[in-house]
């Protein structure tokens, strides 16, 4: 966030109120109030401090931030490029002041799927990062990593993995790194392994995260529960199930007492469409019950209703007898729940 002062000899008043109203409605989460209150400080910045003042490329940059967060990414590409040239009159065309501005317009760029354009910029930023700081530095290591992610997850490439695969590098050789970057690097190393189908890999890496998150140095129980359901899948997908029970126990374990009203599996096998069905071009559904063992496993499914033909039936117990849940604990110890119920559908996408 900016400092709601002015250093300058201006009557900084209008802008503080401008600005206090942008936080009052970035607390309320009201989409529309945000970005008109975002843009109207950029106004009122513009008008008291003049384009050259640094504070304004950055209100212009939150402008546009906040409206690629409403999903006007068109706008948003065009408010950050403007304030990217901006900055660069005001700081230069080298100056590390540019990263945030660099990665912001990659990342709208990613969600235009304009990948080409995001390289570019985080590439940019790269060399900026690397002159300033120097490549074995902890900032040119962050800089790795969020670019790994926003290549991941906003570009949707696996090619996110080359960038976190850096940073991880940097992180191990720097003491100062600490324990949350290098297992967070590894976590979201083997979440891209993971969407590959490279399984092995992916619960080398997830272990590697689960180590960092369950140390008692930065203890991160969010993040462990995600981990152990992703090595559910690892695990499970390479049919290593007694594996896969220790992450169940340890999920349903973490979680306590408490049951969900939605009691939903770790671990979901997708049926096999029946042959005949398919040629004929048959739809329908089965509904199940069973019991979750002590272990997270199903057993004794029985078929409660059904819609199509009895082929459904055998392709929907032969995926739920391979579904993982998390155990239900009572009293710090693991139980069987009985009556489960599940709902397998078979469609025909067009």
């Amino acid at each position: 966030p900016l400092p709601a002062t002015a250093d300058e000899p201006v009557d900084a008043t209008e802008f503080n109120e401008a600005w206090q109203a942008y936080l009052d409605a970035r607390r309320s989460g009201a989409t529309e109030t945000l970005v008109n209150t975002a843009r109207h400080a950029l106004d009122v910045g513009i008008r008291l401090f003049g384009r050259d003042d640094d504070r304004v490329p950055a209100l212009m940059s939150n402008y546009g931030a906040v409206l690629f967060e409403s999903k006007q990414e068109e706008s948003a590409r065009d408010v950050l490029a403007d304030a990217l040239e901006l900055a660069e009159d005001v700081h230069g065309k080298k100056s590390e002041r540019l990263i945030p501005y660099l990665e912001k317009l990659a990342n709208v760029s990613a969600e235009l799927r304009d990948e080409l354009r995001q390289r570019a910029l985080y590439r940019r930023a790269e060399k900026i990062a690397n002159k300033q700081y120097g490549k074995d530095s902890l900032a040119y290591g962050d800089l790795l990593y969020r670019a790994g992610i926003s290549v991941y997850t906003l570009g949707q490439s696996l090619d996110g993995r080359k960038y976190l695969q850096d940073a991880a590098e940097i992180f191990r050789n720097n003491p100062a790194a600490g324990t949350e970057r290098n297992a967070m690097t590894a976590f979201w190393l083997g979440k891209i392994e993971l969407s590959a189908g490279r399984n092995r890999k992916a619960t080398e890496y997830l272990l590697q995260a689960l180590d960092g998150f369950a140390s008692d140095d930065e203890p991160m129980p969010d993040y462990e529960l995600i981990t152990h359901g992703h090595l559910v899948h690892t695990y499970e997908s390479q049919n290593l199930s007694a594996e896969a029970t220790k992450h169940c126990l340890a999920i349903g374990k973490q979680r306590g007492d408490s049951i969900d009203a939605e009691y939903v599996p770790v671990f979901r096998m997708a049926p096999s469409y029946p042959s005949q069905m398919l040629q004929t071009r048959t739809q329908g559904y089965v509904e199940l019950a069973f019991t979750i063992d002590e272990s997270g496993f199903v057993r004794d499914p029985v078929v409660t209703r059904r819609e199509g033909g009895e082929p459904f039936e055998e392709a929907a117990i032969a995926a739920v007898e391979r579904f993982r849940y998390a155990p239900q604990f009572e009293n710090g110890e693991p139980v069987a729940v009985a009556d489960v119920k599940t709902r397998i559908t078979f469609k025909i996408e067009k």
